[in-house]
């Protein structure tokens, strides 16, 4: 049965056999993988009472419903076979409250558009570490972004949050109000059994940001090991250290990218932070250093976006693991070595001797390693999918010998190694499944295929 959206309210409904479905399906899609499933309506919603009136629909027509928020699931979790698409692309505002150092946040807001408006009051959110993914889909999957070790996970900003449940009712769930709702919503990513319209979140104070990059070469890797595990000792929560192993865009050469970004209340302090790299002794010669300068979240964004290629196809698996800093950086050698030429990359973090501000209590997610490492296969031709995305699970199967948890939010639920149980602590996930049902009877909201116990 054919509906009239303009009889369904104010928002755009684009049919399965409407001019412009294929276009729009594809468009949902941050990069160029985009899998073969069709939804039989794409719902693109202006307000949260558009969203109830969606979900109404889709019960009225017996419809699955798939949510997208920015598009950037590497999976297209969203994307089901005669389902409905529930496209958040704009509800994409926000409001600030400086006085009270909170703001109402919509699941589309960009991660760059929101940390730009909250500097204008001189506050912070911990906005993740890709400038384009949106708040949405972030913080359903815990958000681990800048400053995390001093601010927490994103998710444990949020106080709130508005939803809209699978039989169309629209509720409100705090620590007080529905506490089990409010607990999905802040870890259970695709998981979540419901539509957030809308995030309550606590802000933090602009911090003075100092930044520092070197390359070197991956054959220096023992070398290279043997220096950032001595800094990771010495390394305060302050301090963030990324690790990319990936091909150089000046040489075609592989390379380790080591960037390290110091989050103070003053210059002094942050640069003191920073010193700490040049405490311990590197045994190789960078082929290229960005000397210490100090930046604004807008410019840290600009030297991340090198790793993201525009108009490629991606697939990303992400690992927590117990093995200590110096080990996974040598094994992530080996893995990288056997990747597919082209812009794939690991990226790899620690955590520092210092415990964090706020550590990760009473979440559903299971990230509770010494260091972190992800894999993103990225490549352009179609015709070369199985070739990377064997490499992709071939790195999985080796970290899942050595992991103890996979975050949710990069995890490869499609068809991956392993499934969605490993992303969550053990009675987490049986919590995680129960109130699923009980939030969700009917499972009307979409899951991909690798949510099920393997």
């Amino acid at each position: 049965m054919r509906v009239d959206a303009a009889a369904e309210g104010p928002f755009e409904l684009v049919w399965k056999d409407d001019e412009g479905y294929e276009r729009r399906r594809r468009e949902l899609c941050w990069h160029e993988r985009v899998v073969d499933r069709r939804p039989r309506v794409i719902a693109r919603p202006r307000t949260g009472d558009d969203v109830v009136t969606a979900v109404r629909l889709a019960r009225e027509h017996g419809l699955r419903i798939g949510v997208r928020s920015g598009g950037h699931s590497w999976i297209n979790a969203f994307l089901e076979d005669d389902a409905m698409v529930v496209d958040l692309s704009r509800l994409d505002s926000f409001t600030v409250s400086p006085e009270a150092r909170t703001a109402l946040l919509e699941p589309a807001v960009e991660n760059r558009k929101l940390i730009a408006g909250l500097a204008a009051h001189d506050l912070a959110f911990p906005v993740g570490h890709c400038p384009s993914v949106v708040v949405g889909g972030y913080l359903l999957a815990g958000g681990f972004g800048w400053n995390s070790r001093i601010w927490g996970a994103a998710t444990q900003s949020v106080t709130a949050v508005d939803v809209v449940l699978a039989d169309g009712r629209a509720v409100r769930a705090d620590a007080d109000h529905e506490p089990d709702l409010y607990w999905l919503a802040r870890g259970s990513g695709v998981g979540f059994p419901g539509i957030v319209t809308r995030f309550h979140v606590t802000l933090q104070s602009l911090p003075v940001l100092r930044f520092t990059q070197r390359a070197l070469r991956v054959a220096d890797v023992d070398a290279v090991a043997d220096w950032l595990s001595g800094v990771v000792d010495r390394q305060g929560r302050e301090l963030e250290i990324e690790v990319a192993f990936r091909t150089s865009e000046d040489t075609g050469e592989p390379e380790i990218l080591v960037t390290a970004v110091a989050f103070g209340a003053d210059p002094a302090a942050a640069a003191r932070t920073l010193d700490v790299l040049d405490e311990v002794t590197c045994g190789a010669t960078p082929a290229r250093v960005v000397e210490p300068v100090e930046c604004d979240f807008d410019r840290l964004y600009a030297y991340n976006e090198g790793l993201y290629v525009a108009g490629a196809r991606y697939a990303a698996d992400a690992f927590s693991t117990q093995l200590d800093f110096r080990s996974l950086l040598r094994r992530a050698a080996t893995l990288f070595a056997a990747a597919p030429a082209g812009p794939s990359f690991l990226l790899l973090g620690a955590e520092p001797a210092a415990p964090p501000a706020y550590p990760l209590l009473d979440l559903p997610l299971s990230l509770g390693g010494r260091s972190f490492i992800a894999c993103y296969a990225v490549w352009e031709d179609a015709g070369e999918d199985e070739r990377h995305m064997t490499w992709l699970r071939g790195v999985a199967e080796d970290l899942d010998r050595v992991s103890v948890g996979r975050y949710v939010g990069e995890a490869d639920l499609d068809d991956g190694v392993s499934g969605a149980e490993t992303c969550f602590a053990p009675e987490a996930w049986e919590r995680v499944q129960a109130l699923r049902s009980r939030f969700d009877p009917a499972g009307v909201f979409v899951t991909p295929p690798g949510w099920r116990t393997r």
